[in-house]
């Protein structure tokens, strides 16, 4: 088990690239760093490259010390979680794009209601606690996240697989979401969820009504066919819509 750091020489070029050869349980893998010291860099600039390559490697070195421990290395810790929120956005290619960006979206709100957002726009992974997830919760039940139905539990669910997906990359050592449980029960038979569903006659009675904003009319026909929600469909483009 180790974390090696090693240089490749390109004579011709006149560079110097690094990479880290990493052995763990019998196996050796490779991570190319995208450092390239360029035969134009001053000695500050090689030297700072190269600081940064050892660094790197220290953490990667701690990480596989870590792995298997309930110890998190600081890094990761103190990773911008706001900001491993929009990156997986970014990378994320399913059909439920549209729920985990509003999802991102009502959890930057939450932080900014509770206060747990600083001017930095900074939000530490180690600040997710159960807690938090626990208020996140109750915040999209509530009136403030201006959501209904079964938006809010949609929601909470595309944020748990972000979650889950940074525990599997190591940001948590254990996941601070999994035993939160979003229950549709309430206090009152009011507040209970209800699912409302429309038989198929009464679908081709609405089609065939007259309707005073034909726009409404088509927005509502499409969202039964499709399950979104009214903010899913204000956002709704052309680009969106797949055979």
């Amino acid at each position: 088990m180790g974390v090696i750091l090693r240089k490749r020489e390109n004579k011709k070029a006149g560079t110097i690239s690094y990479h880290l050869a990493i052995s763990s349980n019998g196996q050796r893998r490779y991570e190319f760093l995208g450092i390239t010291i360029n035969k134009t860099d001053t000695k500050e600039q090689k030297d700072e490259k190269k600081a940064i390559a050892n660094s790197i490697r220290s953490q990667r070195e701690i990480e596989l010390i870590s792995e298997g421990t309930v110890y998190t290395p600081n890094h990761k810790k103190n990773l911008d979680f706001i900001a491993f929120y929009e990156a997986y956005l970014l990378n994320y290619d399913k059909r439920d794009k549209r729920m985990i960006k509003y999802s991102f979206e009502k959890f930057q709100n939450f932080l900014i209601d509770q206060k747990l957002l600083k001017k930095s726009a900074i939000f530490k992974a180690n600040q997710l606690t159960k807690n938090v997830c626990e208020d996140f919760r109750d915040y999209l039940k509530s009136t403030k996240a201006g959501l209904s139905g079964e938006t809010p539990q949609n929601y909470f669910k595309r944020f748990k697989k972000v979650v889950k997906f940074a525990t599997s990359k190591g940001i948590f050592k254990e996941n601070p979401a999994s035993e939160v449980v979003f229950s549709t029960q309430g206090d009152n038979e009011h507040q209970k969820l209800k699912k409302n569903i429309l038989t198929i006659d009464e679908l081709k009675g609405l089609f065939n009504t007259e309707c005073g904003n034909a726009e409404v009319k088509k927005a509502f026909l499409f969202a039964c066919f499709s399950g979104l929600g009214i903010a899913e469909l204000r956002n709704l483009k052309w680009s969106n819509i797949q055979n």
